[in-house]
């Protein structure tokens, strides 16, 4: 039996289960369990136990979790014993945002969490999501070419949910679900497995790269999937991320974006007439989130010359739709198409979701026929 143990008991066994069906051998036997608090909690739990110091109480997991959720009223795992569990993995949020403690001192416990739990066969194999298991979620369109570069600082972690809720191109996890309608009919239920299976594939594929990235600095996957251990990804979260000025951490940032800004910026005083410069600018200020900065540098080159800086227009409505200044992004938007005689798939994409936090939804549904269509011709012409 192989033991699932989550943080929490609605999005994770959710997800979990349509993992289960697309990827898991008909043969291979889960048991899920959730525990219904964070890391934290269960670090000072198991303390109790003085699992961390005393090497007799190694292997004893099934046991101890077992006693900690009887406390709490849990007979969860009350019939499940420890010689039946071959494989043991925990999932759990960093929770970045978490107080009652220092900032070090959470990040020594969970350093001590995942010395502890670094084999499933033996205590367990901790996994953590960073900042949250909401981060899977936190994504454009699949699959996400920007993904490399998103990152959260610990005081926007307080409202990461609505953050990832407002980003993401997807309304719901839905898109990473199969169909739990019986009633539904089989065809559909079909393309939405379909359609999961290749979300979930391009997630994997995204967040393999990024943690490689967090760990080595190269967008690839590894060569050895133990150059990704949780030790090391955790490691270099907290010497490129959380152990700096801004405090902040990676989904699963990639380069220095605050450093590169300081050099365009240095270069744009010395050549104030290098346009180029303010568009390169504009896009990094985008990715940090400098959304009115962005939105300046997007001006500039408009009012410069906006058919010759078409694009810029197209960008600053991507930056004043992250400020949620909708109908001004809705009027910028409208004149870009105005103007220019061939849009992408992309610009019909980027209206598309203005239309959607409009709810205009004829609209919305119109310009992403448009954007899927012209996909497919982008696609044709390369092949």
């Amino acid at each position: 039996m192989i033991l699932f143990i989550f943080e929490g008991k609605k999005c994770e066994p959710r997800l979990f289960e349509t993992l289960k069906h697309l990827f898991f051998a008909k043969e291979t036997e889960p048991f899920v369990c959730t525990y219904n608090s964070n890391i934290y909690s269960l670090y000072s739990k198991l303390k109790g136990y003085d699992v961390f110091e005393n090497v007799t109480a190694s292997g004893n997991t099934v046991t101890i979790l077992n006693d900690i959720l009887q406390k709490k009223g849990d007979d969860t795992l009350a019939d499940i014993l420890e010689v039946d569990v071959s494989e043991i993995f925990l999932f759990f949020d960093y929770d970045f945002q978490e107080s009652r403690l220092t900032l070090e001192e959470n990040n020594r416990h969970i350093g001590e969490m995942l010395e502890y739990f670094d084999d499933e066969t033996e205590n367990g194999k901790l996994h953590i999501n960073y900042p949250m298991v909401e981060s899977v979620f936190y994504t454009k369109q699949l699959p996400d070419k920007d993904y490399l570069s998103y990152d959260v600082t610990r005081e926007k972690c307080h409202n990461f949910k609505a953050l990832a809720r407002d980003f993401s191109f997807y309304n719901s996890f839905e898109h990473l679900l199969i169909s739990g309608n019986k009633n539904e009919k089989e065809e559909k239920k079909l393309l939405k497995q379909q359609t999961a299976k290749e979300n979930w594939l391009h997630l994997t594929d995204m967040n393999v790269r990024k943690a490689n990235f967090i760990c080595v600095g190269v967008d690839a996957i590894p060569a050895l999937k133990e150059n990704l251990a949780q030790n090391n990804i955790y490691e270099n979260q907290l010497a490129k991320y959380v152990n700096t000025e801004s405090c902040r951490v990676s989904f699963d940032k990639s380069y220095p974006k605050g450093a590169l800004i300081e050099k365009y910026t240095a270069f744009i005083n010395l050549n104030p007439k290098y346009y180029a410069a303010y568009r390169d600018r504009a896009i990094l200020y985008t990715h940090i989130g400098k959304y009115r900065e962005a939105v300046a540098d997007n001006q500039l080159l408009i009012t410069h010359n906006e058919r010759v800086w078409s694009d810029a227009i197209i960008n600053k409505v991507e930056a004043l739709f992250f400020l949620k200044d909708y109908d001004e992004a809705l009027k910028v938007a409208n004149h870009y198409f105005a103007i220019c005689e061939k849009p992408t798939a992309e610009c019909y994409r980027i209206r598309a979701e203005i239309f959607r936090k409009l709810k205009m939804s004829d609209e919305y549904k119109a310009d992403m026929r448009e954007s899927k269509r012209l996909r497919k011709e982008e696609k044709n012409r390369i092949w």
